[in-house]
């Protein structure tokens, strides 16, 4: 059984090929079975910046700029961004693949990072 997102009421649709899902509109992505709210840039800004949230212009520099991950997705003229997203700062993010961590995090590296690694070193001693 499936629930209708888009009926106001939900409604059961039959002899569907897929295993039973229960889907909510929420106006946002369903992932993996959880649906995920996208919220303004504006919004996002006061989330995360309750004291002082930079202003529209800066948000949207910031969106345009990919210093917000996960990306912010523009959604007719304006940016729609998941509320756990968070900033970049370039100036503490390395342009070298072995030392980039995206999170700030220091010690050993992730198991897809040292996969990555090993991947560039292959690539690099075919053309060497």
């Amino acid at each position: 059984m499936v629930v209708s997102a888009i009926a106001s009421t939900p409604q059961i649709i039959k002899n569907q090929p897929h295993p039973p899902v229960f889907c909510i509109f929420t106006g946002g992505h369903i992932v993996r079975g959880m649906a995920m709210n996208l919220v303004t840039l504006k919004t996002w800004g006061k989330l995360r910046y309750p004291d002082n949230p930079p202003s529209i212009s800066t948000l949207r520099r910031w969106a345009r700029n990919g210093n917000i991950y996960p990306a912010p997705e523009l959604h007719g003229r304006s940016y729609r961004v998941v509320p756990e997203a968070f900033y970049i700062n370039p100036n503490k993010v390395d342009t070298d693949i072995t030392h980039h961590q995206p999170n700030g995090r220091q010690g050993r590296d992730s198991p897809l990072m040292e996969k990555l690694k090993h991947a560039a070193e292959k690539i690099r001693s075919q053309f060497a």
